[in-house]
């Protein structure tokens, strides 16, 4: 077969080489009358020959360099077969291999015998290498018949053997092989070439003649000066067909043939391996041979010998898999990175003599090559075999790793465990940390690099870790003094705090920058200035502090000196995104475009693809997209599209829209947009809002690792969440076990779904039942303990996690009302009031300690009210309930104002300085609180102002629990007025509230009928699809936790609204007490002005139907079925 050294193309060689017309030979017809004399071919000329499947006219360099050092005569040898082959595609001044159209201008029928021969020789080469389809053993056969038509003279000749020889080695048939052994023995041995040895030996290994391959390869070394050139090739075949002893003996038998001199044992060594080097699946053989050694070992007493073999193929298979490719940038190969995670790669590194020079250099190369960029391996695949290499590499007495190695180390070591806890790789007992590497710095070189302390402190920032980040600026400030070298660290000093959202701080750390290095002077090269700022407008981002961003931004347009860029904008927009307000986002990107020389970036169309699906108009969002894709497309923007295609992802998945999720899937694979972690979460997410968790949990386990993705906190809290809501807390438990277990670093989102997990699960356990029905005053203590020692170990920093949550300091004010909020509500649901009311206290407790050290009492925000509100009305506190719904709307009236949008440019003609300009105080660092501080300031414009679109539904839980503490006291008028009150001012309820606050004016003695009906009528019915056709089966969890039981709906979007199956299930009792009350006659009697000012919405039936048609309709023709619901509401039956 054909081996291209220097050519990995074989099939673009041969086709080169058909295009160059042969020269006429001018030698010898054949080797009888050739001259003994030893005679060397001209390498460089290989190319002209034309057909030639002769291995040794194509050899590289190295092995080029041997053959001139052995161009001196030797008596003793035979005369190398390859001086004579150049000459094997002539005959007669003929050539040898004719074009297609030479021919097809003759049948071939009135050529000589060998001319024919020749002729189907080369076309079956041609058809091999075009794929043309033939039948081989036809071709054997004619050809063997045209071989036995020769004449005798031309039998006999050599080249014609060697021809015939070599073509038949590449034919797979049994009469191929019978007359390729029948030919290699005609030909004498002193007459063997290296091209004959090679064809027989590589049919002698197909044959499994095992035997005869070893006598061949051992008669060419000794009967060819150039004869080791077989070795390689016969290792090869060796390696190709798993026969390991085959391939050892090989070795065996060149190691011997040179063994009394040792430059050219080590020369033929040499070019030996260059040989083997160039299988293309060396390294996969290399680790099939590794698992052979490691069984051979178990198995049978080592052999020394056999294990150098291993190791010294190991070896070159490693610097070819790692340091050629990357040299030649070539992707790595799935074996290696499969072969990184396991033990049979440390096994024979391990096999490999650690004192030995060899080995440390080795190690050096590979760890270089492993941890560059370029390689392509990512960090996390290598960490086991980097850490076995480096911890021996460094222990070698005077090896010193260099600055490079460490660097990268860090880096690796970074990016690998970036969503991992505590930098650390999952059940990594002996690898490298990153604290073995600071102290190597400081072993090897006194103290830490500069850029590798910055990059400490950028990656303990992102963690939101400020005490570690203060360690490493210290250092940092006293190993590098010069300010110049420590602008590029600022940053970080307020970056750990905007990840904590912790304004104030961030605050404090831009003044102390200010007063470090002025900002605006010389020090601070611009593209560092713009970060600060940038980060500054992150946290005051992450805080949702509006107020204060659009502050800091004027100021920092006051300055004069600098326009912004897309980093200083984006913060800004996203605020204004998130509350849905499309105009500001418009009018800042507007004055964007008339300020900066800057192409818009996909994060600017983003947000305002944000702020659209906040306002309720995705297909606004579609178009913004569209746009985004012809931009980029024609380079107008600058970024990648998949967070743009991820926003609208999740938009379709949060409106359970799963065919409009999976088209703009299809349609980031068709604009070859890249999916990231994000967009498998998307996916997810639309699997668990349509009860399909398990296959969720599938996406998370199977296919995110099968395409290098690495599932964050992110993604379990998606799928627990998806457990939960399927009644499935233990599910989600298991899994954040296996989280744990992993080590993925933990996000405030998965901590909450663990809690509420553990708080559902722990009090089905501990439930007492009693014959009112009520729990008992028993504490979750399980899942405090579990909360405790979150909180314990820094409550604040998983909220630090780059990933997306599923909740909003908005909502919450601080983090710790999350976790409070949560536990205060699972035991005011259970009535352990107790419990609850000390949470609360400890609640007010830290929050005082951490942002009110002045004793000022912390206000509550509305997820604490609203905990808070369940509390007292089981309590029957209802003062408590009244002032707790008050404060709700009180900052609900504040957080939902609309905010103009401000304007970008400076307030003066000249420059102001930085000495001259204060940022707004903070009075409290809970965002909804220091609103309520400033309420005072504020224009009366601003009271009256619209709300922000995105936040209109703040108030609905709220709203729902007040409904229910002023049903159970009798306060029908006041429910009346306080829904009335919020549709006016421009609040709006989701549908669960919509359906909570109608079911609840008909549970009246005289039911509010007409207004519940009216009200149906016209927010509700218009959604109503009708009811399902079949009846017969119970429905399912999933469609009775949205109300849609009997439905003609398997789904509700979170902003329809419709009539649940249990309201229209009392709007039919209402409607049968209306009309019982109607016949018999009975005329209320007003026992209070409550009672005389709801009265006029009872109604008749006959007002009914002139009022509410598409109503009463659904009621009437309601299925009906023998359940709890109708059987309570239509039967009177109490037990249900």
């Amino acid at each position: 077969m054909l081996q291209l050294r220097s050519d990995g193309s074989r099939t673009r060689q041969r086709r080169e080489t058909r295009r160059v017309p042969v020269e006429q030979s001018r030698g010898f017809a054949s080797r009888r009358c050739a001259s003994t004399s030893t005679y060397t071919p001209n390498l460089g000329q290989s190319s002209e020959v034309e057909e030639r499947d002769i291995t040794s006219l194509l050899n590289d360099g190295s092995r080029r360099n041997i053959e001139e050092f052995n161009d001196a005569p030797h008596p003793n040898l035979q005369p190398d077969g390859n001086a004579l082959a150049v000459h094997a595609g002539t005959d007669d001044g003929e050539r040898f291999s004719d074009f297609p159209g030479d021919i097809a201008e003759s049948d071939g029928k009135s050529l000589p015998a060998l001319r024919q021969l020749k002729r189907l020789i080369a076309k079956a080469r041609r058809d091999s290498m075009d794929g043309t389809s033939s039948t081989q053993m036809e071709t054997t056969s004619q050809a063997w018949a045209l071989y036995c038509q020769l004449d005798e003279s031309d039998r006999d000749d050599l080249l014609t053997k060697e021809m015939l020889l070599t073509w038949l080695s590449t034919q797979e048939n049994e009469a191929a092989e019978a007359h390729c052994l029948e030919v290699y023995n005609s030909i004498p041995p002193q007459h063997r070439s290296v091209s004959v040895y090679k064809a027989a030996t590589g049919m002698f290994v197909r044959c499994h003649l095992l035997g005869l391959a070893e006598q061949a390869h051992e008669e060419a070394l000794a009967g060819l000066h150039n004869g080791f050139l077989v070795s390689g090739h016969l290792c090869r075949i060796a390696l190709e067909q798993n026969m390991w002893d085959l391939a050892f003996k090989v070795k065996q038998q060149l190691d011997h043939r040179f063994e009394d001199s040792a430059v050219m044992q080590a020369m033929m060594s040499s070019t030996f391996w260059q040989d083997v080097a160039t299988l293309p699946i060396l390294f996969d053989k290399a680790m099939e041979l590794a698992k052979h050694m490691m069984l051979r070992y178990k198995s049978d007493v080592p052999s020394s010998g056999f294990n150098c073999f291993c190791q010294s193929l190991f070896k070159i298979a490693l610097r070819e898999e790692l340091v050629t490719k990357n040299i030649d940038k070539a992707k790595p190969s799935a074996a290696l990175l499969s072969a990184m995670d396991g033990r049979t790669m440390r096994y024979m590194l391990g096999y490999f003599k650690q004192d030995e020079q060899e080995t440390v250099v080795l190690f050096k190369e590979l760890i270089l090559a492993i941890l560059q960029p370029e390689s392509g391996i990512p960090y996390a695949n290598a960490h086991k075999i980097v850490s076995f290499m480096y911890s021996r590499y460094r222990k070698r007495d005077g090896v010193a790793p260099s600055r490079a190695m460490l660097g990268l180390l860090q880096r690796g070591l970074i990016n690998a465990t970036d969503e991992l806890d505590g930098f650390t790789i999952q059940n990594d007992g002996r690898g490298i940390h990153l604290h073995n590497i600071e102290t190597d710095w400081v072993k090897f070189y006194g103290k830490i690099g500069r850029t590798a302390l910055v990059r400490f402190m950028k990656a303990w920032a992102g963690r939101g870790r400020p005490d570690r980040v203060q360690h490493y600026w210290q250092l940092l400030q006293s190993g590098y003094p010069d300010i110049k070298l420590q602008v590029d660290a600022l940053w970080t000093l307020i970056y750990v705090h905007a990840r904590r959202a912790d304004v104030e701080e961030a605050r404090k750390a831009f003044d102390s920058i200010v007063q470090l290095t002025g900002l605006h002077t010389a020090i601070v090269p611009l593209a560092e200035r713009r970060k600060i700022w940038a980060v500054l407008l992150h946290a005051y981002s992450r805080a949702d502090d509006l107020d204060g961003a659009v502050s800091t931004l004027q100021q920092f347009m006051q300055l004069g000196d600098d326009k912004p860029n897309q980093y200083i904008l984006h913060p800004v927009l996203e605020m204004y995104a998130l509350r849905g307000d499309v105009e500001s986002v418009h009018g800042l990107l507007l004055q964007f475009d008339a300020l900066s020389t800057e192409k818009r970036s996909t994060a600017l169309y983003g947000s305002l693809m944000t702020a659209h699906i906040n306002d309720n108009d995705i297909n606004s969002a579609v178009t913004v997209l569209e746009e985004a894709v012809t931009k980029q497309r024609n380079g107008d923007i600058e970024g990648q599209l998949t967070g743009c295609f991820n926003i609208l992802l999740t938009a379709f998945a949060i409106r359970r829209e799963i065919d409009s999720t999976m088209r703009v899937y299809r349609r980031m694979r068709a604009e070859n947009v890249s999916l990231d972690a994000d967009s498998y979460g998307a996916l997810m997410l639309a699997l668990t809002l349509y009860q399909q968790t398990a296959s969720a949990h599938q996406i998370l386990s199977n296919v995110m690792p099968k395409n290098d993705m690495r599932p964050t906190a992110f993604h379990y809290a998606i799928v627990m969440t998806g457990y939960i809501n399927q009644k499935k807390p233990r599910e989600a438990l298991d899994l954040h076990r296996h989280m744990k277990r992993l080590s993925v670093r933990p996000s405030t989102s998965s901590n909450l779904a663990y809690l509420k997990a553990r708080a559902i699960s722990e009090g089905a356990e501990t439930t007492i039942a009693t014959p009112a029905g009520i729990a008992g005053d028993v504490s979750l203590s399980q899942t405090i303990r579990a909360f405790k020692s979150m909180s314990d170990a820094d409550i604040s920093a998983p909220h630090a996690a780059r990933q997306p949550q599923n909740v909003s300091l908005r909502d919450y004010g601080s983090v710790e009302a999350m976790y409070y909020g949560q536990l205060i509500a699972a035991h005011g649901t259970r009535q352990c009031f107790s419990a609850a009311q000390e949470l609360v206290r400890q609640f007010k407790q830290a929050v005082a300690i951490k942002d009110s050290k002045d004793s000022v009492k912390p206000q509550l925000p509305i997820v604490v009210l609203n905990a808070l509100m369940i509390t007292h009305q089981g309590m029957q506190a209802w003062d408590e309930v009244d002032a707790c719904w008050k404060l709700a709307k009180e900052q609900a009236d504040i957080v939902t104002a609309f905010r103009a949008p401000p304007t970008l440019i400076p307030l003066s003609d000249e420059p102001g300085s930085l000495n001259d300009l204060s940022l707004p105080a903070l009075e409290d660092a809970t965002p909804a609180t220091s609103v309520v501080r400033r309420v005072e300031h504020f224009e009366p414009a601003l009271m009256k102002a619209k709300h922000a679109p995105a936040l209109r539904h703040i108030l609905s839980t709220s709203v729902r629990r007040y409904i229910s503490a002023l049903r159970l006291q009798g306060r029908y008028n006041d429910i009346v007025s306080t829904v009335a009150g919020l549709l006016r001012e421009g609040y709006m309820l989701d549908n669960r509230t919509w359906n909570t606050f109608i079911s609840n004016l008909v549970r009246r003695e005289r039911p509010l009928a007409l207004l519940a009906f009216r009200l149906t009528e016209r927010y509700l019915i218009p959604s109503f699809p009708g009811w399902a056709k079949r009846t017969t089966h119970k429905p399912t969890q999933a469609t009775q936790a949205q109300g849609l039981s009997y439905i003609n709906a398997r789904y509700l979007p979170p902003q329809q609204l419709m009539p649940q199956y249990q309201t229209l299930v009392m709007l039919a009792s209402a409607l049968l007490k209306l009309r019982r009350l109607e016949s018999v006659g009975v005329t209320p009697i007003a026992v209070s002005e409550e009672d005389k000012a709801v009265e006029k919405y009872v109604g008749t039936a006959k007002l009914i139907g002139k009022y509410a048609p598409r109503t009463l309709f659904a009621v009437q023709n309601m299925p009906s079925v023998d359940d709890n619901v109708q059987r309570k509401w239509l039967k009177g039956d109490p037990r249900s």
